[in-house]
């Protein structure tokens, strides 16, 4: 009896894979009414400085995420231009990553950065947008698909193929998500009756 428990208990979680199925980074960015993408930054901040740290021998690209402080260029986010220049630097890095070097994003990673930092400000102006349809800001996570899609190829290129994929939501985004869904139906239901909560 005490050996079945036991062997229940010692039961391992399977490994992880550090690649993020892209409709999350849709789904937690509007169900977050926009503020996924601000941690969406500092989770690749911290992934890539730790990969920098154990792997930047063997991978030069990983150089620029070497010496960085995933917490201050976080904070930098909130500062205006400054925000431009970090959120810049972490796509063209990442960018540059990418394992096929015959892609666009490979070849021209500043033009490829810059595309989709100017579609992801030009959703963020979308804000200023009269009633309810300021809230088509909050899709800023659409054009970090892209970046995320060419971070997926390098963590698949360097992570062993049994790792698994997560496709579920954790226990914290899905507190996200409801408390964001809940503000959204707040946000349609005051905007019905001619209030709005902004």
């Amino acid at each position: 009896m005490s050996l079945d428990m036991e062997q229940e208990t010692t039961a391992v979680e399977p490994a992880l894979s550090r690649q993020q199925p892209l409709w999350h980074v849709v789904v937690l960015s509007i169900l977050t009414c926009g503020a996924y993408p601000i941690y969406w930054f500092f989770k690749n901040w911290r992934d890539l400085k730790t990969e920098a740290i154990n792997e930047r021998q063997n991978n030069p690209n990983l150089e620029p995420f070497f010496d960085i402080s995933p917490l201050l260029r976080t904070m930098g986010l909130f500062v205006p231009f400054l925000n431009i220049y970090f959120a810049v630097t972490q796509v063209k890095g990442i960018a540059e990553l990418k394992p096929s070097e015959k892609s666009y994003s490979k070849q021209h990673p500043l033009i490829a950065s810059g595309l989709v930092m100017g579609l992801l400000i030009g959703i963020l102006f979308l804000q200023r947008l009269p009633g309810i349809l300021y809230m088509l800001c909050f899709a800023a996570g659409v054009p970090l698909t892209f970046v995320q899609s060419w971070l997926n190829n390098y963590w698949r290129s360097v992570e062993s193929p049994e790792l698994i994929v997560r496709q579920t939501f954790t226990g914290k985004e899905l507190i996200a998500v409801i408390l964001g869904g809940l503000l959204i139906g707040l946000n349609l239901a005051g905007n019905m009756i001619g209030v709005t909560v902004k």
